[in-house]
C-alpha cells in the first residue's frame, strides 16, 4: 500500500552515531528520546529513521519504531557492484517508522 507524504507532518531523524568509548552510556537512548519529544511537541505526526546498524535498530524499536523497508548490505547492487559487501558488522539498513496516535504521550 502506498502511503501519503503530507508535508510538514514528517520528522525525520538524521544519522545517530558516537565514538566507541561512549558507548554503554545510553547516549543513544537520549538522543532518540530528545528527538521523539520535539517531533511530538511541534506537532508532527510520524518519525522516519534510516538505522544503518544492530544497535540504532534495536534503540529504535524500543521505542515504538516499525520496521518498514530494508536494504541488505551483502546483496545489494549498484550498476552490478555490490557498493556495501566490506560492511559485515551489520546486516542491513532498515527504514523504520514511528506514527504517533492522537494523545499519545511524549517519552
Amino acid at each position: 500500500m502506498e502511503k501519503k507524504v503530507v508535508n510538514g507532518k514528517i520528522f525525520r531523524i538524521g544519522l545517530l552515531g558516537y565514538r566507541e568509548k561512549y558507548r554503554g552510556k545510553k547516549i543513544g537512548n537520549k538522543l532518540v528520546e530528545n528527538n521523539l519529544n520535539i517531533t511530538t511537541q511541534a506537532g508532527f505526526s510520524t518519525a522516519i529513521v534510516e538505522a544503518s546498524g544492530k544497535i540504532s535498530q534495536h534503540i529504535c524499536r524500543k521505542y515504538g519504531f516499525e520496521d518498514r523497508a530494508s536494504l541488505d548490505y551483502q546483496t545489494f547492487e549498484y550498476k552490478g557492484v555490490k557498493v556495501f559487501e566490506g560492511i559485515k558488522e551489520h546486516e542491513s539498513c532498515i527504514l523504520m517508522e514511528k506514527v504517533f496516535g492522537v494523545g499519545e504521550a511524549r517519552v
